[in-house]
């Protein structure tokens, strides 16, 4: 196959443990063993019964999970030969809106026409809150003391 992936991890749950912790200690080393050899080569070795019962468990949920993961693993290979996303033409990016919905000029603001609609929210760039001449057209509009 052409740029075969291995995969390099797996998941081992930890709710399994509930599945084995009765396991004799060498049954559970046999079923560590197998499920090392499963997932790297995907042979199962022999077993004890129980072993073999309890490893039936764990391959359902090793075998679930390969599937996701070589999944994610096609999905992204498509993603890469799409190439990436498309360049932007420039002159289509500086006419864009910016994120704070104004064109290109944010600095001009000010309208001056004296109305109360003229009041600048801004806040300052160099703390947190809002600036002075917000806070004092807000106070002058709604009759606020300050």
């Amino acid at each position: 196959m052409e740029n075969e992936i291995t995969k390099k991890s797996f998941v081992l749950y930890c709710d399994t443990y509930e599945s084995i912790k009765e396991l004799p200690i060498d049954d559970k080393g046999s079923l560590l063993d197998a499920i090392f050899l499963y997932s790297t080569c995907g042979q199962i070795p022999k077993m004890s019964g129980l072993a073999s019962l309890a490893f039936s468990f764990i391959k359902q949920s090793l075998d679930r999970d390969f599937i996701k993961w070589n999944n994610k693993c096609l999905k992204n290979r498509e993603n890469g030969r799409l190439g990436g996303r498309p360049k932007t033409n420039k002159k289509t990016q500086e006419n864009q809106t910016q994120a704070n919905g104004l064109l290109n000029n944010p600095n001009n603001l000010d309208n001056d026409n004296g109305s109360e609609s003229d009041i600048n929210f801004s806040f300052s760039q160099k703390k947190t809150g809002w600036n002075k001449e917000a806070v004092e057209s807000l106070g002058e509009l709604g009759g606020i003391n300050l």
